[in-house]
């Protein structure tokens, strides 16, 4: 093999000299500005692809951090816009997400000692996946999508909108089916690396067609560039679990069967698509309620009524909750579908862990050198249900609160607040918080704990006091945050809403960029770390 840092000098001339092409191109045809850009993402990211899978030295993250910070102060100045659907301009910030991402990557074998060889050809060979299957599923997604697109109404049923932005059904197929292509063409070359390996003449390719529809809806509701992160760890993560099987462990994307596979993925894409035309959930919030189900159900092996039951209860009780003008002071998002955001901060520490599992199930950790102590899968399910029991109990304290409730008071300073004002709790809301936090436990009540039992010695009726427990202290820590930090504004007849006024719009209490997702998120991360020294 060629010298690394010959390969390196090479991959960067190449890099060079396409960047130049690529700025002649756009200044004599601008309109192509779209399509040129898309061209670029394919060929850096490809070439990043292979100095990733054939360059072992230290100056390559070197050189990716440099230009990471590089790269993040000339956007900062306002180089490199792109002009959208819209015609509106952007920071393309995805550049920034990608070098991070590859200076972290790239990082990984350096930071971690005592590797095999074969192990380090591993997470080289992960990389090269990841970054692949971002440079050719996403920039052809992107390139035939937009083309179709461009004659399509706004209101279309093929557009999928992600804000300001306009994503096609027709890309989701073509990045599904390219991440598909990619992902067989990675196991064959690393068939023909390592002759003995399992996969060879015999891809599981069921399978694989799944993982790229997991992928594919990842990249779906993520916005302003954040694909070039999200749909590099999730291939990453994927092809961990199936490479394993080199290390004499599973070597599957997922444990459960084909059949069982495709009929959960029939079944769950009409259930999420039945949410979002019941209004339960917004098309962004039903994409990721989807991809939080499939991390619990067939990544981690949980059962979904936890979710069920957090969801259920939520929308039953927001459905029937008055709708009078004194609860219209909460937060914008209040009474409206569910958007992604919200669905994040509420189950997101939930998918976190079930993530988790399913990388300790798979043997992944071995990749790093790493160890699994006893019990860990149960002390994370334990743990998720802490932050399932805290956003059940914080969202039925505001629901029932505002429903049934009187006059809310600060939990801090004990003042008068209208309903729906964050930081107000009412009795009433109370008791919601108490039955919410209730719902979740029975769920553990109800489950097995054997190695929990083992270790901690302890009986059904004390994890269920711990997950009401974890629950009740979860909703305290999100009404003194929300009533502390998140923004408030004072309307024109002195009255402190969630809501701005279109008449005075000023912050009069809290931070701007504390919103109750950003509340709930924070809650659910606290809970979990005080859940985590408790068990760990």
């Amino acid at each position: 093999m060629d010298n690394p840092n010959s390969i390196l000098l090479w991959c960067i001339v190449a890099i060079v000299l396409v960047i130049g092409v690529i700025v002649t191109l756009e200044k004599r045809r601008p309109q192509w500005q779209f399509y040129l850009r898309k061209s670029l993402h394919i060929v850096v990211i490809f070439v990043a692809a292979f100095a990733s899978v054939n360059i072992e030295s230290w100056l390559l993250p070197v050189m990716s951090w440099v230009a990471s910070f590089a790269l993040w102060f000339a956007i900062k100045r306002g180089w490199f816009e792109e002009i959208v659907a819209g015609e509106q301009s952007r920071k393309p910030w995805g550049m920034v997400y990608f070098s991070v991402v590859f200076a972290l990557l790239t990082s990984l074998p350096f930071f971690l000692k005592g590797l095999s060889t074969q192990q380090n050809l591993l997470l080289r060979w992960m990389n090269g996946w990841a970054f692949c299957t971002l440079a050719w599923a996403d920039g052809l997604a992107g390139m035939l999508g937009r083309w179709w697109s461009s004659s399509l109404s706004d209101r279309s049923k093929w557009i999928f909108t992600l804000e300001s932005e306009r994503k096609s059904w027709l890309g989701f197929v073509v990045f599904w089916w390219v991440a598909v292509l990619i992902g067989g063409l990675m196991l064959w070359g690393l068939g023909r690396v390592i002759p003995d390996a399992y996969w060879v003449g015999a891809v599981d390719w069921p399978q694989l067609v799944v993982f790229g529809f997991v992928v594919a809806m990842v990249e779906m509701i993520c916005g302003k560039g954040s694909d070039n992160l999200f749909v590099v760890l999730a291939v990453w993560l994927f092809s961990g679990a199936i490479f394993v099987g080199l290390l004499g462990k599973s070597h599957a994307f997922f444990l459960q069967g084909t059949g069982f596979l495709i009929v959960y993925l029939l079944f769950s894409v009409f259930v999420a698509v039945g949410l979002y035309k019941w209004r339960v959930l917004d098309n962004t919030g039903a994409v990721m309620a989807w991809i939080l189900a499939f991390v619990v159900v067939i990544m981690a092996g949980w059962s979904i009524w936890p979710l069920v039951v957090f969801l259920g209860m939520a929308s039953c009780v927001g459905r029937l909750r008055k709708k009078d003008a004194s609860s219209i002071l909460g937060d914008s998002k209040d009474g409206k579908p569910r958007d992604r955001w919200q669905v994040l901060a509420n189950g997101g520490l939930y998918m976190g862990s079930a993530v988790m599992v399913y990388m300790a199930k798979m043997g992944a950790a071995e990749i790093f050198g790493f160890s699994i102590s006893p019990g860990f899968g149960e002390k994370c399910k334990l743990l998720a249900l802490f932050t399932l029991s805290a956003s059940c109990a914080d969202t039925l304290s505001s629901e029932v609160g505002q429903w049934l409730g009187g006059e809310p008071r600060s939990i801090i300073s004990g003042r008068r607040l209208s309903k729906g004002v964050s930081g107000g709790v009412t009795m009433a809301g109370f008791m919601g918080a108490f039955f919410g936090a209730v719902a979740i436990a029975m769920y553990g009540f109800l489950s097995d704990w054997i190695e929990l039992r083992q270790i901690k010695h302890w009986g059904q009726w004390q994890i269920f006091i711990l997950i009401v427990g974890f629950g009740l202290l979860g909703t305290l820590i999100d009404s003194v945050m929300g009533d502390l930090f998140q923004r408030k504004y004072t309307r024109l007849d002195g009255v402190l809403s969630d809501v701005p006024d279109k008449e005075n719009e000023a912050i009069a209490k809290g931070f701007n960029w504390m919103t109750n997702d950003i509340v709930n998120a924070v809650t659910g991360i606290l809970t979990l770390l005080l859940g985590g020294l408790y068990l760990f």
